[in-house]
């Protein structure tokens, strides 16, 4: 399975680079680059269709459209060209196409702040971009297993041990059973301790 996604659409490049405990996102529009490293704390473990619309380009449709209308409006005027209504009808329907083209069909992953993961759900194909995603979340849950999912002991607080494994479960770590189990034993061990009355 790949660790490196690359794609390319014209304007726009994105860089996907999958390392042992983070995530490496490069995007590259025009030439302005943006450069976000997500360490595997504070990435979910979904992603989630989303559609990206150029502001720019909706506006640029929309003065069009405008200009044509008022254009139209006042063709009959004798102090107006007549026939300046089809030059910006021209442009309007150019632009149509040119603003489709910069619709994004994406995949998102969403961290809070306006910090997100982009990637384009069919470059270069959408088997390749979907593995790519199954690799990183696979990846990133087992990172996070093997760090904060410890054995119960006792030589560490009750609180900070439940505060863990609560964390585990909201960030989709471990199942409803495995954290079930966890907190048993958990409960098991301080309670064990706190009965314990008398000298050895």
């Amino acid at each position: 399975m790949i660790k490196e996604l690359i794609q390319n659409k014209g304007y726009i490049k994105r860089e996907l680079k999958i390392f042992e405990t983070k995530v490496h996102c490069k995007t590259t529009l025009f030439v302005i680059v943006s450069d976000i490293v997500v360490p595997f704390e504070n990435l979910p473990n979904q992603k989630e269709s989303f559609v990206l619309h150029r502001r720019v380009m909706l506006i640029i449709l929309g003065l069009l459209a405008f200009l044509k209308l008022v254009c139209l409006i006042y063709k009959d005027d004798k102090e107006f060209d007549h026939n300046i209504w089809m030059f910006f009808l021209t442009i309007f329907l150019l632009a149509i196409p040119v603003y489709l083209y910069t619709v994004e069909n994406l995949w998102r992953v969403r961290m809070g702040f306006n910090v997100n993961i982009y990637a384009f759900k069919k470059i270069p194909n959408f088997n390749e971009v979907d593995e790519f995603f199954e690799l990183l979340f696979t990846t990133r849950n087992d990172y996070l297993r093997q760090t904060y999912f410890l054995p119960i002991t006792k030589n560490l607080t009750y609180e900070s041990q439940k505060n863990n494994l609560q964390w585990l479960r909201k960030n989709e770590v471990i199942s409803s059973s495995e954290f079930e189990k966890s907190i048993s034993e958990l409960n098991t061990i301080f309670i064990s301790e706190n009965n314990k009355i008398g000298f050895n």
